[in-house]
């Protein structure tokens, strides 16, 4: 790239740093933003970088591509290492997340002060777990983005995380609370998946994808073998993420009656023609 000049023009109350240069296909001369910044010194700063990357024959090409573009354009090229679960997810976090703040924010304009403000905001509304995975995410665009030399700088490597202990631990229901639960769901529909999450811990996939051919009646044994996956609009089945997740659980006696009920219920209807469930699956009601 052929290279004019560097320089700082402010506009309104921010100072913008822009890299003048002639473009290689069409010869024309066009300028690009490298960033903005509040105040003066910091513009300057950048200017000081781009200058010496230019001086040293290591000045990244611009790239006309919305931060948001290149989130989505990670994903893609992802997918297809990515469940489809992991794929839909991590969709919908850009859109839902990163879109809604980010906006139309070139790749090449973000900046550790851009992406430590998303940070704060997103751990002060959600989650510590739920904000820390969405950085994830960021974080490995950002690290993919500058491997490529599309940014010339990592911006999350001067990112600071809050720490977990500002974080109020996770409210679990005490022994009241879970018998009033238990008196509430009796002969809802939804009452079997929700027992096997309350009360062997299972994750909403594990509970909606367990099978008969799982469940132990005699012994009192729930066997975790595969979750449920719901992915646009379409359900289909995997082994757990971990080998320890796949797992023998030891069921109390009032949950495997009534799943010894649910399952007598679920013969009737087979053999009246009324119920097919070809994937054998313990739970047929969505939840």
């Amino acid at each position: 790239m052929n290279i004019k000049s560097a320089f700082i023009r402010k506009r309104g109350e921010k100072f913008y740093v822009y890299v003048e240069y002639i473009e290689e296909t069409t010869g024309k001369i066009k300028q690009k933003s490298y960033g903005s910044y509040e105040k003066k010194k910091d513009a300057e700063k950048h200017l000081i970088e781009i200058k010496s990357t230019i001086n040293n024959n290591k000045f990244v090409a611009p790239k006309d591509i919305t931060f948001v573009e290149r989130c989505y354009k990670y994903i893609d090229m992802n997918k297809n290492n990515w469940s489809p679960y992991t794929v839909t997810s991590t969709k919908s976090w850009v859109k839902n997340y990163i879109e809604p703040f980010f906006k139309n924010l070139k790749l090449t304009e973000v900046n550790p002060s851009s992406v430590q403000a998303f940070v704060n905001y997103n751990f002060n509304n959600s989650t510590f777990t739920s904000a820390k995975v969405r950085y994830s995410f960021l974080s490995s665009v950002i690290r993919e983005a500058y491997r490529l030399r599309e940014i010339q700088e990592n911006s999350c490597d001067f990112i600071k995380l809050p720490s977990k202990e500002k974080y109020s631990t996770n409210e679990i229901y005490n022994r009241e609370e879970v018998l009033l639960l238990i008196e509430k769901l009796l002969g809802n529909n939804i009452e079997i998946p929700i027992l096997l999450m309350l009360l062997l811990g299972l994750r909403m996939g594990e509970a909606t994808g367990l099978r008969w051919s799982d469940v132990d009646l005699d012994n009192n044994l729930i066997n975790v073998n595969q979750i449920l996956v719901y992915s646009n609009g379409k359900i289909s089945f995997k082994e757990p993420k971990t080998p320890k997740s796949k797992r023998a659980l030891s069921a109390p006696k009032e949950l495997i009656e009534k799943l010894k009920i649910e399952k007598l219920r679920q013969s009737k209807l087979k053999l009246q023609g009324i119920l097919e469930n070809k994937n054998n699956l313990v739970c047929l009601t969505p939840i």
